[in-house]
């Protein structure tokens, strides 16, 4: 049951037009900077006076979780169409 409520979570996320996972990835520092960007990057690991690694951890396991939802999602629509 909570396995299913999680699954329909990530796809109301996932398919909301607004959500965007390279967020998710800018606040772990993930990702690639644009051109002419400031070298230094943004990470929520920097501020460890309001953020604990088990928080930090948790984002990371979201965002590996998202990620694989959201490419199931792609293959299943590739496939459907």
């Amino acid at each position: 049951m909570f396995a299913q409520k999680i699954a329909q979570a990530a796809s109301v996320l996932l398919s909301d037009p607004c959500f965007q996972l390279h967020s998710i990835q800018h606040l772990l520092g993930q990702g690639e900077a644009s051109a002419g960007a400031d070298p230094k990057h943004f990470s929520l690991h920097s501020y460890t006076d309001y953020i604990t690694a088990e928080e930090a951890q948790k984002v990371e396991k979201m965002l590996a979780f998202l990620t694989e939802e959201s490419k199931q999602a792609a293959a299943t629509t590739a496939v459907s169409t």
